[in-house]
C-alpha cells in the first residue's frame, strides 16, 4: 500500500488547514478517529508536520475531518482527497432506496483553627457533585453564607468559569446572582471579566458613580446593587475562574474584607480546579464514546459499499467521501443513512448504554 506524507500537497494543505483553523491536535485526532482511522495521537502529529508517511486511507480521512471542521466553521474545505474509482451510476441512490429490511444487521471563617474545616466543606462539595456546573452551583452558594468575612453581611455570589474552546459557564447563589453574572457577560465588560484578563483582584465600590463599565454599572444600579467584588481563581491548562461577590451596600468590600476574600478563593480555587479535572476527563470519555459510535456507522457503510460496488476498502471510502461532499452531508449522517435503509435499524453498539 504507498504511503503518503512525505512533504505531499495534501499534507501542506492539511497543515495549512489546521493552523487557520486553531484546532487543536487532540480534537482534529478524535474526529480523524471517528471517521475510522487508526493511526494514533504521535502519528498524526507526525504526518502532519511531515516526519511520518501515512497509507492513502488514512491520508484521505484526515483530510476528511479536516475538512468537515473548516466547513463548520465557516471556511472552505481545502484538503484535497484521492480520486475515487470508476463506480457505477447511481450507487449511492441504489443503497439509499434498497428495500429495508434484507439485511439481518441486530447484531467561610479564616482563623488557623477553622482552615481544615473550610477545606474539607470544600472536598465534600466537589465528591458530591455530578458535574462542574452542579459543583459551581454548590460552591457560589456556599460561599455566598461561608466566605469569611463577606459571609457575614447580606452578599449574593457567583462563580465565572472559563474553559478553552467552551462558552463562559457560570452559577450563583440564588437566581439574582445568576441574572448578575449574565449582565456581564451581556455587556462584555464588569469586574468580573476584567479579573479574569488580568489575573488581579477587581472591586466596583458604587455603581452609580464607578466610570469604568456605565452601561453594565448602570444596570446593576437599577437592580440596586453597588458594590461588587471579583477575585480571580487561576486553574491549569487554560483554564480561569472568578468568584464574584455583589452587595446592595456602597464600599462594601473594605481593604480587610478583599484580602480574607481573596484567601478564602485560594482555597476554594484548589476545590475548583479538581473539580474541572474530573469533569475534562469525564467529556473526554463520552468524547471518545461518541467518536467510537461515529467510527462503526462508517465501518459498516464502508463495508456495505464494498460488498456492492467489489472493491477495495481505500476506494470504498473514497467513494464514501465523495458523495458526502457531493450531498454537503457529513460522513457520520451519511453513513448512519446508509444503514439504517438497510436495517431499519439504524446503527448499533456493543458500548451504548
Amino acid at each position: 500500500m504507498p504511503l503518503h506524507g512525505d512533504g505531499s500537497f495534501q499534507t501542506r494543505e492539511l497543515r495549512n488547514a489546521l493552523s487557520d483553523s486553531r484546532w487543536r491536535l487532540t480534537d482534529f485526532w478524535l474526529h480523524y478517529f471517528a471517521l475510522g482511522g487508526s493511526a494514533g495521537g504521535f502519528e498524526i502529529e507526525a504526518y502532519v508536520f511531515g516526519a511520518h508517511m501515512l497509507p492513502a486511507l488514512e491520508c484521505d480521512m484526515a483530510a476528511a475531518a479536516m475538512n468537515e471542521h473548516s466547513m463548520e466553521s465557516g471556511l472552505p474545505a481545502r484538503v484535497p482527497h484521492s480520486e475515487p474509482p470508476q463506480s457505477s451510476a447511481g450507487w449511492l441512490d441504489d443503497l439509499l432506496n434498497e428495500d429495508k429490511g434484507t439485511a439481518d444487521m441486530d447484531s467561610i471563617d479564616t482563623d488557623t483553627g477553622s482552615e481544615y474545616s473550610v477545606a474539607d466543606e470544600l472536598q465534600d462539595l466537589v465528591l458530591d457533585s455530578a458535574d462542574v456546573v452542579e459543583f459551581l452551583e454548590d460552591l457560589a452558594a456556599y460561599s455566598a453564607t461561608s466566605a469569611p468575612g463577606v459571609g457575614q453581611m447580606p452578599v449574593q455570589c457567583a462563580i465565572t468559569l472559563y474553559r478553552r474552546h467552551r462558552p463562559l459557564t457560570g452559577a450563583g447563589s440564588d437566581e439574582s446572582a445568576t441574572i448578575f453574572d449574565r449582565i456581564q457577560q451581556k455587556h462584555g465588560a464588569g469586574p468580573c471579566l476584567e479579573a479574569l484578563e488580568t489575573g488581579h483582584t477587581v472591586v466596583m465600590d458604587d455603581a452609580a458613580t464607578d466610570p469604568r463599565w456605565p452601561e453594565y454599572a448602570r444596570e446593576m444600579h437599577a437592580l440596586e446593587i453597588n458594590s461588587v467584588l471579583a477575585v480571580p481563581m487561576p486553574l491549569e491548562g487554560g483554564a480561569a475562574a472568578a468568584m464574584n461577590f455583589f452587595s446592595p451596600v456602597k464600599a462594601m468590600f473594605t481593604p480587610a474584607i478583599i484580602e480574607r476574600a481573596e484567601n478564602y478563593a485560594s482555597s476554594a480555587q484548589k476545590a475548583l480546579r479538581l473539580a474541572v479535572r474530573i469533569g475534562s476527563r469525564d467529556q473526554a470519555a463520552v468524547d471518545l464514546q461518541e467518536a467510537m459510535k461515529s467510527r462503526t456507522a462508517i465501518d459498516i457503510a464502508i463495508g456495505v459499499i464494498m460488498g456492492q460496488q467489489r472493491c477495495s476498502q481505500d476506494d470504498a471510502f473514497a467513494l464514501l467521501v465523495k458523495a458526502s461532499s457531493s450531498r454537503n452531508q457529513k460522513l457520520r449522517d451519511l453513513a448512519e443513512e446508509l444503514v439504517t435503509n438497510l436495517n431499519n435499524k439504524g446503527v448499533q453498539t456493543h458500548f451504548d448504554a
